[in-house]
């Protein structure tokens, strides 16, 4: 808004331009002349009085002036401008319908006036403007804003209206009396306001967030934006939820460097709406969280050195439902947060090294019962070497790969551990490596059955399950402490045969090297080798389509000591990836669990690309990409299952993706997947997605209703799920969505969402109510108006209320 000048300037060279003939007159606004045109220009000469009338015109410089009408009196440097009063010198424009300016003190007055500046993007108002000098103005009954749009009929979206303003060039402009308004109906009064008025960025107010939910009722947001320093930006925003009280958050943007940049956000509050302690919400009423992003370099003389960080604390596992900030996290079953220093060696980067922390925050049992003091924190480094050819033998590459980590828990108090009733202890293992508290991961020997507490040492799912029976279950409570080594060579040979056949053979040798308290040392050796095989074909499918055809064959084989006696810090899945698996031996040999399975096994499959040619010059673009496998297991005598997966975009705007996989042992389907999207060129979306897991892990975590989930919940024994989703576009500005995820298996409503927005013509506008329904935070209705930018903006407002994705 520093370009407001233009009016002044406006008025001051206009006020500058001494009298003289009715085309040229000369200036005092440097060499460039001041040009007059008009219908009738007349001269007085007995009251040296011009007045110039009809179609009037003054220019100079990129400077104008239009007028119906203007008259300038030379001894007292006064003059006026009246009808469709215009002055325009840049991307500024001012419009009035009454002008009158003065030539010795450089002030004048604007009756009517509305500014427009195009390069900053504003539009201010007011009865009447003033110049009260070089660089200040003053307004009464002033409007500001930076919507520009052209269905807004007599009513702007939003406004700052003001009974006076004054405001400085380059500076604030500073309201008293004022208030912020939508549609023309004032929503928050303000007895003083400062607003920055520039292009770049200034400390000050931001437009207000208003919002309405069930959950925290109506919410009013004040963000203050304080420009702290060149590289830092710093927004403070209290906050006022019906339902809850006052909410202070903080959020803090740097960039150092070309590179270097993180931020980091924190909120509080006092809840007033729950019952601190209670068995509803066993917590207490400060409620807080932080949560931040960095990605540092360090200063060019060790320019490889590099730290990243992804962290997120919550004062209590209620956090990320209650409130926004987390809304992407709340169906994660931990909050994990994570840091790494990372450093490339060598030329080409080709080793690398890593030193990283794991943090877990256990969200899915209640505070009062969770094991947030009992999980493992995890310190860790690695060291990874990528293939490189030996000096000697430029045929053969080595790899290498080491990973040290110790694992501790922050507390040994287990008989203390999640809300444990008097009489019944934990259970630990005669090897002390882990707690057999059941599925659940509560040892407070009670167990529920089909929602109903049972009696000791019952599983949560069997009436004779795994609390007590001495087997590892996913869930269970590790009890070990200690450090862990694994090393890990390799040897390869990439070939190319007869110009087609790719082959690459690989052995090496795992070595992991243990030290625990429950065992003391001990090691691992195993071998690993594989060799992977590979040839592409190409055919021409008439003129436009490319045909490649992928077969492949990959053979893998690990070695399986005795490791009962070893410890036990990394568990090995209940429910492996055998896709995953099957389609790269890489995570087969790669597996860092410290029981794994001896594998010998035979991959074989076919990959098939369809591509469409296009004009010359441009890369063909993808029709097909199928993919067919199965494997072998000569260790058990068995095949594994026939998987197929596939991705299609047969037209324009359609794309579908396949996945199935069939156990011809059981002679049934393990998984399936089948997902279709249309997007239309109207904004018109559809999808649709079925989803099918025959084996999953047992889960406690599985509620249909959010207050009562840990006591009342159905057991999950498969995936079976439908998910639709639609956007239509009614009109160029009117859309309405909707979506639901059902589960067949346990027949329950996971969640549903539906939103009607009107996005305005400018796009820097949206107003919308959106619905949500889902398990873990029930019915949700949000009323929500937001400014979406300064004309430009696309996409949704309404893309953060709670709703399944569907896009």
């Amino acid at each position: 808004m520093g370009r407001l000048g233009g009016v002044g300037v406006g008025v001051a060279w206009l006020c500058l331009a001494a009298p003289a003939g009715a085309q040229v007159l000369p200036s005092d606004l440097g060499d460039e002349p001041v040009r007059l045109s008009a219908d009738s220009v007349v001269f007085d000469a007995k009251r040296d009085l011009y007045e110039a009338e009809g179609n009037v015109v003054v220019t100079q410089a990129g400077r104008e002036i239009r007028a119906d009408w203007l008259v300038f009196h030379e001894p007292t440097g006064e003059g006026v401008a009246t009808g469709d009063v215009s002055i325009r010198e840049g991307p500024d424009s001012l419009t009035a319908s009454f002008l009158q300016f003065d030539v010795d003190t450089g002030h004048g007055v604007v009756f009517d006036g509305n500014l427009d500046s195009e390069g900053s993007g504003f539009e201010m108002r007011g009865a009447e403007i003033a110049k009260t000098g070089d660089e200040t103005y003053s307004f009464v009954d002033a409007t500001f804003t930076t919507c520009d749009c052209p269905d807004r009929g007599d009513r702007e979206p939003w406004q700052f209206s003001a009974a006076d303003a004054d405001l400085e060039i380059g500076g604030y402009a500073t309201a008293r009396n004022a208030s912020f308004d939508v549609l023309g109906v004032p929503t928050l009064w303000l007895p003083w306001l400062a607003v920055p008025v520039k292009t770049e960025r200034q400390t000050g107010l931001l437009l207000p967030d208003l919002g309405v939910s069930n959950r925290n009722g109506f919410e009013l947001g004040l963000p203050f934006f304080w420009a702290a320093a060149d590289p830092i930006n710093v927004t403070l925003t209290p906050r006022w939820l019906q339902n809850r009280g006052f909410k202070g958050e903080g959020d803090v943007e740097y960039v150092v460097g070309p590179r270097s940049r993180g931020d980091i956000y924190a909120s509080v509050l006092r809840d007033d709406k729950i019952v601190p302690f209670s068995r509803a919400t066993p917590y207490g009423r400060n409620r807080w969280a932080v949560l931040g992003r960095q990605d540092f370099f360090l200063p060019s003389q060790a320019a490889a050195l590099r730290l990243k960080a992804d962290f997120a604390f919550v004062s209590d596992n209620q956090y990320p439902i209650d409130f926004d900030e987390l809304s992407d996290r709340r169906k994660d079953r931990f909050l994990e947060s994570t840091a790494f220093v990372t450093r490339a060696f060598g030329s080409s980067g080709g080793v690398g090294a890593v030193a990283s922390m794991r943090y877990a925050d256990d969200l899915q049992n209640p505070d009062d019962r969770d094991r947030d003091d009992f999980l493992f924190q995890q310190p860790g480094a690695t060291v990874t070497a990528l293939p490189r050819s030996l000096p000697f033998a430029e045929f053969l590459v080595t790899s290498f790969d080491a990973d040290y980590a110790y694992f501790g828990l922050n507390s040994r108090d287990f008989p203390a551990c999640c809300g444990t009733t008097p009489g019944a202890s934990p259970i630990t293992n005669a090897d002390g490596l882990f707690v057999d508290t059941g599925i659940d991961g509560l040892p407070n020997g009670r167990e529920r059955v089909d929602g109903v507490f049972s009696d000791l040492h019952k599983d949560d799912f069997t009436s004779g399950g795994p609390e007590g029976n001495g087997v590892f279950e996913e869930g269970e409570l590790l009890a070990d402490r200690g450090h862990r080594v694994d090393l890990w060579p390799r040897l390869g040979a990439p070939l190319l045969l007869a110009d087609h056949l790719e082959l690459y053979p690989e052995v090496g040798w795992r070595e992991t090297l243990y030290e625990s308290d429950a065992r003391g040392f001990e090691r691992r050796g195993m071998f690993t080798g594989r060799i992977d095989a590979r040839t592409r074909l190409q055919r021409s499918l008439g003129r436009l389509v490319t045909h490649i055809v992928e077969p492949r064959v990959g053979y893998a084989v690990v070695t399986s000591p005795g490791q009962a006696g070893h410890p036990l810090f990394v568990p090995r899945t209940r429910v492996p990836q055998d896709r995953l698996r099957q389609f790269e031996f890489e995570n087969v040999v790669a597996d860092r669990a410290d029981r794994i399975e001896a594998f010998n096994g035979l991959s074989y499959g076919v990959a098939n690309r369809f591509y469409r040619r296009v004009s010359a010059g441009r890369a063909p673009s993808l029709l097909a990409d199928i993919s067919l496998s199965n494997q072998y297991d000569f260790e058990r005598g068995r095949f594994g299952a026939i998987y197929l997966d596939g991705r299609v975009h047969p037209l324009p705007g359609v794309n579908a993706s396949v996945g199935l996989g069939v156990d011809p042992e059981a002679g049934d389907v393990s998984e399936g997947l089948a997902d279709v999207r249309y997007a239309h060129p109207a904004g018109h979306i559809l999808r649709l997605q079925y989803r099918y897991l025959r084996d999953i892990p047992a889960f406690f975590e599985d509620f249909s209703v959010q207050n009562e989930r840990f006591e009342n919940f159905v057991a999950v024994r498969r995936v079976s799920q439908g998910h639709i989703a639609t956007r239509l576009a009614l009109t160029a500005q009117w859309s309405a969505r909707y979506a639901i995820v059902y589960s067949f298996e346990e027949d329950l409503l996971v969640e549903q969402g539906g939103a009607l927005e009107y996005l305005s013509r400018c796009g820097c506008w949206s107003v919308g109510v959106a619905l949500a329904q889902s398990r873990n935070r029930g019915l949700s209705v949000r009323v929500l108006y937001r400014i979406v930018g300064l004309g430009n903006a696309s996409g949704s407002s309404l893309g953060n209320l709670g709703l399944v994705d569907g896009s």
